[in-house]
């Protein structure tokens, strides 16, 4: 006789928010992230099998990443961050990637949500970055499954979110939600982003992946309505504008950040650990390769074929990051120019963002299938490293499927067949 059915709620995750942590320095220049993060990445590739075995960012790795203080490179000056552009937070991922992929991935979901906060109204800017100097927020932005009703001053929000990466250390979260009876210009149900403290969203105990299984990217749910103001509030659209209230507010900051369209954003901001991770598979590769003796006695310092993969990778990765790079200044010199990037450019980064990490995949797995199969043991990053950007490439955001034919249809000067661009 088959045992009855129980359908159990999953556990919630308690709050590891490092409430007590400060950074050791204060940081401000581009040229001083770069560096931070390059001097921390061998204590993070030190603890990143405890990422990888908790199931999210290891809590020696956020205390590092905080006490070297790179948290708040996308928090505007004006609350005393550092305000810089989104170039400059995706280079810093790509060098944690090279310690701690998952926990790469988890700064550049929380501060890519900085970032979005500066484009929230004052209001709603004071009250966040007001609460504390330390801002870690995370996001969850598919609203099938959450709904708001406006009442007087602000919403109503309730709903559940999958993929919140990040959310077990956050302080705050985006949450996406359907307003009821109300449209968009556009014919759809407005799309409203909502900011609200952990301490009115649950997290649940869902995020069992293969790949960048140490981001915590659990389910976010808010299982009773919860009030929040609209000064707290942003639409989906208007971050695509370059005309969101922090677009103002921070005009004269010396950044575009706040100008910068929200969906080539996001997307991009999906690819940019992904180059790190490839840095990492060469480095496991050349140790693999510098004490490897087969049985019958050669090594493999001997085998050209081990320096072709060397070789190869290196040009690849300096190949991807360089596009990669170019990419996102030449939006940026758009926004420079008083220019919003157009249609071609959009659909250019939304095909860079889905060819970087398929670069990457491919480098990684060369330097797997050249390392034999003490490689692929559970204790291996390297093996972690190609479940890794396989799950990065298959984000919405990167997709390899939605990039290349739409790019070429506007290339052509016909109709995007991707619409988030």
């Amino acid at each position: 006789m088959n045992a009855p059915v129980t359908n159990l709620l999953p556990a919630k995750i308690a709050d590891f928010y490092p409430k007590d942590l400060k950074p050791a320095r204060k940081l401000t220049t581009r040229e001083e992230f770069l560096q931070a993060a390059r001097d921390i990445v061998p204590d993070l590739r030190r603890n990143a099998l405890k990422s990888i075995e908790g199931r999210q960012p290891a809590c020696e790795n956020v205390r590092t990443l905080v006490k070297a203080g790179l948290i708040g490179i996308s928090r505007p000056k004006k609350y005393g961050g550092a305000g810089l552009e989104l170039s400059d937070q995706f280079d810093v991922g790509a060098i944690l990637a090279e310690g701690d992929a998952n926990l790469a991935w988890d700064y550049i979901v929380w501060e890519v949500h900085s970032w979005l906060l500066g484009m929230i109204p004052e209001q709603g800017q004071d009250e966040v970055f007001g609460s504390s100097d330390l801002t870690i927020c995370s996001g969850v932005f598919n609203p099938m499954r959450a709904k708001a009703r406006a009442v007087e001053g602000g919403y109503m929000v309730s709903g559940m979110w999958n993929y919140g990466s990040g959310s077990t250390h956050c302080n705050w979260v985006f949450c996406a939600a359907l307003v009821e009876g109300r449209v968009a210009p556009s014919g759809r149900p407005e799309n409203r982003l909502m900011v609200l403290p952990r301490a009115e969203i649950e997290v649940l105990d869902t995020w069992r992946m293969r790949g960048l299984r140490g981001t915590g990217s659990h389910d976010i749910a808010i299982p009773d309505e919860v009030f929040v103001p609209e000064h707290r509030t942003i639409t989906r659209p208007t971050i695509d504008t370059g005309d969101a209230p922090g677009a103002h507010l921070h005009d004269d900051s010396g950044t575009v950040a706040y100008r910068f369209p929200g969906t080539p954003g996001a997307h991009m901001a999906a690819a940019a650990t992904s180059v790190g991770i490839a840095r990492a598979a060469i480095d496991a590769f050349k140790e693999y390769m510098s004490n490897r003796v087969y049985l019958h006695g050669q090594k493999q310092t001997d085998l050209a074929a081990s320096f072709v993969r060397i070789g190869e990778a290196e040009i690849m990765v300096e190949a991807a990051q360089l596009l990669f790079r170019n990419t996102m200044r030449e939006i940026e010199d758009e926004l420079r120019a008083g220019r919003q990037p157009e249609r071609l450019l959009r659909a250019k980064a939304r095909m860079v963002s889905a060819w970087v990490p398929g670069q990457a995949k491919k480098v990684v797995y060369s330097m797997l299938e050249g390392s034999g199969s003490g490689a692929m043991a559970e204790t291996s990053l390297l093996s972690t490293y190609l479940a890794d950007v396989t799950q990065m490439g298959s984000h919405i955001s990167t997709q390899y499927d939605l990039g290349p034919e739409n790019y070429g249809r506007v290339v052509m000067g016909l109709e995007p067949s991707n619409p988030l661009i």
